[in-house]
């Protein structure tokens, strides 16, 4: 993460979602019982149970402490299960700041494609730096701390699914749907039993991440079916990948999803013409 990106996210420090956008850092904010959002540049999301935490996501690795310092102002629980929705680094690199000392190895879950993701990045590091810098700006020098999430996070997936995957933890349910969208790993985690949504960077209070000609194949038409999807399930919350959660307010999450959807299948529509 740039410097960039840190003055963008004191700018905007304070202010509502819904003004502050991608931007928006905070929490905890409880988005439904027992259930709390927490965001440093990425989200985090908390399910506590009678069995322990289901996380959604873990961050940067160098801000996971951060945000595992805001979680636990609401729960000490130790982590019973992490979801990684993506392979990116602000997603499935900081999972090791919130487990408790002594606690039991946490289960793991990720989409069977993101091993091979880690593969590449560690066969491509310097390819992968150098492509980052253009986007986003900072160095190309290997020797740089930050480059060291070019490789496989720890602890790294061990429960991979390809459609679907349901569990249970503590009596509640989980869902997590696979839908291609920023890369081809990425699914969507569903909570019926408290109505949060968790999409991951399927949404991200900006224009979606659909296309880049200096990186790997994104892919618009299945992301539009997946906020479809994501929107007919009548959520009561929903906390992205970044940018602030909305809470109890289904209407609004329906909206933003259909709307999200119609501009990737207008892009989708209007590139196929053009060609």
């Amino acid at each position: 993460m740039t410097v960039g990106m840190f003055q963008k996210m004191n700018a905007h420090y304070g202010q509502p979602p819904e003004q502050a956008k991608f931007f928006w850092s905070g929490g905890p904010v409880e988005v439904a019982e027992r259930t709390w959002f927490v965001s440093f540049f990425s989200g985090v999301t908390g399910f506590e149970t009678d069995e322990g935490l289901v996380l959604v996501d873990s961050g940067l690795s160098r801000l996971a402490p951060a945000l595992d310092q805001m979680l636990r102002r609401k729960t000490q629980a130790p982590v019973h299960t992490a979801v990684f929705t993506q392979g990116h680094v602000d997603h499935a690199f900081g999972l090791s700041a919130f487990l408790r000392e002594g606690q039991a190895a946490p289960r793991v879950v990720a989409h069977r494609a993101m091993p091979a993701r880690f593969e590449r990045y560690a066969a491509t590091a310097g390819h992968n730096q150098a492509i980052n810098a253009r986007q986003f700006g900072g160095t190309v020098d290997m020797r740089e701390e930050q480059l060291d999430t070019f490789g496989a996070p720890d602890p790294a997936p061990d429960t991979l699914y390809d459609d679907r995957l349901d569990f249970s933890v503590g009596g509640v349910r989980f869902e997590v749907h696979h839908c291609r969208g920023e890369t081809d790993d990425h699914s969507f985690v569903w909570c019926p039993d408290r109505g949060v949504l968790c999409p991951g960077d399927l949404f991200i209070w900006a224009v979606p991440n659909a296309g880049n000609p200096q990186k790997v194949q994104r892919y618009p038409g299945d992301w539009a079916r997946g906020l479809r999807t994501m929107a007919a399930l009548g959520a009561r919350s929903l906390c992205p990948g970044h940018g602030g959660p909305v809470v109890d307010d289904a209407a609004l999450i329906r909206r933003m999803l259909e709307d999200t959807a119609e501009l990737l299948e207008v892009i989708v529509e209007r590139t196929l013409e053009a060609l």
